[in-house]
């Protein structure tokens, strides 16, 4: 049986034994690091066994302690590079340095930069006193491996570093060469080098609960085997959570991920929530909803009203801005903060809801049919309330605000048209007041 299987036979047996013994259950669920939520896989739970719903915002560089400020409470989430293999930038930046020294202008893969080690801690260390969870990007073949748009200048390129060791996708060595020696042949080196590498990093981040692993970043010249080799060794060795991403022909395709347990998350790079489909929630794993696919900082309403539709949706939302772009952008975090703390201020079980647009004349809506009601609208809607016959309370949610903008109870047990407090974009929040508020859930 694979790891993600067990995992969630092991969650089923906790809950079950938290009903039997009055444990409470998100107890029972803490797994001590980021996690598939069991109970509902399309999200992922913290460190103490909470579901959340990611709602990130970075541009692939570790941000220092002043920015990383600016996003508390903010954002949860950061997708950075691990590291950056251009042989002209500094191995010492903080954003974005090499593990290795260089030596007369070529990288050492023997010695380690310790620099580049400390201020990965700094940076981890940091998120995670924030509440921000980390996607360390492993192999970036877009950028700043060879074959990538900065390839050509890749310290994994053999002129460019000491061991004169190429980079290569190279499956069929990763298997062949089960435990790697630095003396042996072109491809053992490789993949000594390799591994070397991805040994100190799970290492160095192991003792973080707040970090999962995107294998690649739109890298579209390795195998899906190759691929997949490093999310079992990843699994194998530190059990993480394990992302991919898409754009256009850079992929682990829609068809293995749907099915293959290694793999639990998928970023769509694509400024739109059309990524989140009834299709792709089917396969229960986390679809994210990612703006890597321009440069240029996104609107911020459009930014808004996508990462608004994204939850709703039942998935997640990724903002992205290239390095040049000055970072972050405060209106768009102080919009993005407002929509965790409605989340956390209303004890949101969206884990237990799912989305049913059939019930909604307009707009979208996350339910728990006959309990709760979340819709994001624009204009008066109907809400087909047929399936709990008692009284509830609505309340409106300006989500450009981050106030209250009204609330009243209702008769159920009928379609009810609600009218928005004014024009622009709202939160409607349903909720039968016959039964207990829900448990606090969300971070």
């Amino acid at each position: 049986m694979s790891t993600p299987a067990i995992r969630k036979v092991v969650f089923n047996c906790l809950f079950l034994i938290s009903l039997l013994s009055g444990v409470p259950y998100l107890w029972a669920q803490g797994t001590g690091r980021v996690a598939v939520y069991g109970p509902n896989p399309r999200y992922l739970q913290d460190a103490e066994g909470r579901p959340f719903v990611i709602i990130g915002f970075g541009r692939e560089e570790r941000p220092e302690r002043s920015v990383l400020d600016q996003l508390k409470g903010k954002i949860n989430y950061q997708r950075v590079y691990a590291a950056w293999w251009h042989r002209n930038d500094h191995p010492d930046q903080y954003c974005c340095g090499r593990p290795w020294v260089m030596v007369r202008g070529n990288a050492d893969m023997n010695v380690w930069n310790e620099t580049y080690w400390s201020n990965l801690h700094d940076y981890l260390r940091n998120a995670r006193e924030r509440d921000i969870v980390v996607g360390l990007t492993i192999w970036d073949g877009h950028s700043w491996l060879p074959g990538g748009k900065f390839g050509d200048e890749a310290v994994w390129n053999s002129q460019y570093n000491v061991q004169g060791v190429q980079w290569a996708y190279d499956y069929a060595a990763l298997v062949n060469f089960p435990n790697p020696q630095p003396t042996g042949g072109y491809s053992e080196r490789l993949v000594y080098h390799q591994r070397r590498w991805v040994d100190r990093l799970i290492g160095e981040i192991k003792a973080y609960p707040n970090i999962l692993i995107e294998l690649d970043n739109e890298t579209d010249h390795a195998s899906e085997s190759w691929f997949l080799w490093w999310a079992d060794y990843f699994i194998q060795k530190g059990d993480f959570v394990i992302a991919t991403t898409w754009n256009s022909k850079y992929t682990i395709s829609d068809e293995t991920f749907s099915r293959d347990p290694r793999l639990n998350m998928k970023s769509y790079h694509s400024r739109t929530d059309e990524a989140i489909t009834t299709a792709r929630l089917s396969w229960n794993k986390v679809i994210v909803a990612d703006a890597d696919n321009k440069c240029s900082n996104l609107n911020a309403t459009i930014a808004r009203k996508i990462a608004w539709r994204s939850f709703i949706k039942g998935g997640h939302w990724n903002d992205f801005v290239c390095g040049a772009t000055a970072f972050p952008d405060s209106t768009k975090i102080r919009y993005y903060g407002h929509l965790l703390n409605f989340i956390k201020t209303r004890s949101v079980p969206f884990a237990e809801m799912s989305p049913n647009n059939s019930l909604v004349s307009n707009g979208n809506l996350l339910s728990k049919l006959g309990r709760y009601y979340l819709a994001y609208i624009e204009g008066k809607v109907n809400l087909d309330l047929r399936a709990v016959p008692g009284i509830l309370h609505f309340e409106w949610y300006n989500p450009r605000t981050g106030n209250d903008a009204g609330s009243g109870r209702i008769q159920g047990g009928t379609v009810r048209t609600f009218s928005p407090p004014s024009s622009g974009d709202f939160v409607l929040w349903v909720r039968d007041t016959s039964m207990a508020p829900p448990n606090s859930l969300a971070r």
